[in-house]
């Protein structure tokens, strides 16, 4: 069965009266140690409320703009409209992920993982198709090179043609 809203506020307000209790049985008992843990866990519930608000909002906009990337380039006649939706809905995902976990303190740790993760995986397209396409690009080079030289010798004839007038 699904949970609404105000269902999901009595639980958080049932296991925040339930760890306060906790708290107050523990310091009265003189366990400090574990009336610190609980106090620390209090101290963390805002955090993955505020993430899982995050969360939500960051899903529904990166939805909203996933399908707006996608009508816009449908409308002016793209091939690949559904797959650059999708791109987009997933690098604002990736990104609200990342805030999300900044938020519960875990994003340093996750960020470089991913940083690594996405610096090996845009090294390895480099070398694939600098390797595969080597062929490719000396043809690209030679046609940029003899374009460029026939537009520095026109730039030359016309500096030419204006000295001698």
């Amino acid at each position: 069965s699904e949970l609404d809203t105000t269902q999901i506020l009595g639980l958080l307000i049932y296991w925040l009266a339930i760890l306060a209790a906790l708290m107050i049985a523990f310091n009265s008992m003189g366990l400090a140690y574990v009336t610190d843990l609980v106090g620390r866990v209090l101290l963390f519930v805002p955090r993955v409320i505020v993430a899982i608000v995050i969360l939500a909002f960051g899903a529904y906009l990166a939805r909203f703009v996933g399908a707006a990337v996608a009508t816009y380039c449908k409308n002016i006649a793209l091939p690949d409209a559904p797959l650059l939706g999708r791109l987009s809905f997933w690098a604002i995902l990736v990104f609200v992920v990342l805030v999300a976990l900044d938020q519960l303190g875990l994003g340093d740790i996750i960020r470089q993982s991913f940083l690594i993760i996405l610096a090996a995986v845009a090294l390895a397209l480099a070398l694939a198709f600098g390797i595969g396409g080597q062929k490719r690009a000396a043809e690209w080079l030679e046609r940029w090179s003899r374009q460029h030289e026939s537009e520095l010798d026109t730039k030359q004839r016309h500096s030419l043609d204006r000295s001698v007038k």
